[in-house]
């Protein structure tokens, strides 16, 4: 009984781990990497393929390459050592509670590198927190 208990959490744990963490960042990574060729590789305005790109576009670029950095090293430590430890049958709470804040960090760092990098992203802030609502 305590086998199969064992082997359900185990079971369990490797689908959250997937669908929450490794699925995400394989998703992220992908269309990170689609959006980038696509800043990189579009026409202005009806004329050839830039070249060289646009502050706008680097910017938007190392926004993307950033965000998915960060939710690589805020999460995967995380997931990789909750696998571990149900391998292992073994718990530290101290581990299991700083990995957790680190990856929920990850929402946080988010907004701060938005506001950060991007000028549009912080002109839009100003503009909504300064409009009044009746």
């Amino acid at each position: 009984m305590l086998t199969v208990f064992l082997k359900n959490e185990l079971y369990t744990l490797c689908a959250a781990l997937l669908i929450y963490s490794f699925l995400p960042a394989v998703i992220l990574i992908i269309s990170s990497i689609l959006l980038v060729y696509k800043i990189l590789h579009r026409p202005d305005l009806g004329q050839h393929v830039q070249r060289n790109p646009s502050e706008q576009s680097r910017n938007t670029i190392y926004v993307v390459i950033a965000i998915n950095l960060l939710f690589l090293v805020t999460t995967f430590p995380a997931s990789i050592y909750f696998l571990v430890l149900s391998l292992q049958n073994e718990s530290n709470m101290v581990m299991y509670t700083f990995l957790d804040s680190i990856a929920c960090i990850n929402n946080v760092i988010n907004f701060i590198l938005y506001v950060g990098i991007s000028k549009s992203f912080r002109h839009n802030l100003k503009h909504i927190c300064s409009k009044k609502t009746y």
